[in-house]
Order: structure tokens, then sequence, then C-alpha cells
């Protein structure tokens, strides 16, 4: 998300990741879907991204390799203070 609050377009959200913050939503089935966050670690090769998600206490949780084509629906943020606003809505 840009400084005014707009989202940017896609391309522009996965040129530069690195320190950036993100809420995704991850499909548990066909019904149940569940809200994680985390961040940005770095660029791994071509559209592969490490992040890292942060535990519900807090805490950092397990680190991934993603792919940018999963993170298409993800929410991305400059910082942590945006982030954790976000998810109190």
């Amino acid at each position: 998300m840009s400084k005014d609050g707009r989202e940017l377009p896609l391309k522009e959200r996965f040129r530069t990741l690195t320190g950036r913050y993100f809420i995704a939503h991850v499909r548990l089935n066909a019904v149940h879907s569940m809200r994680e966050c985390g961040f940005f670690i770095g660029v791994v090769s071509s559209g592969i991204y490490s992040v890292r998600f942060i535990n519900p206490d807090g805490t950092n949780g397990r680190e991934e390799l993603v792919p940018a084509i999963d993170m298409r629906q993800w929410r991305v943020f400059e910082t942590q203070e945006e982030m954790e606003a976000e998810l109190r809505k």
C-alpha cells in the first residue's frame, strides 16, 4: 500500500518488497481461511521471495520461500505499524 493509502499496482508491489510487511489470507479448505502476517526477508531468485511469518504472540514464526504468483492477494505495507493498524480493523 502506498503512503497515501492507495493499493500499489501489482508490478510495483513486487519490485522492492525486502523489509516490507504483509497480510496474507491463507485458504485452509473450500470454506475456511485464516489471516497471517509477516515480513519480506529478500529475493531468493527471480519471482521467489523469502518471508518470515509473525506468530500471534508477536514472535518470529516460520520462514518460507513463496513464489510471487502466490502473493497476488497479499496486502503489502511499508511499516509494521501500518500492518498492525490494518489487523486491528
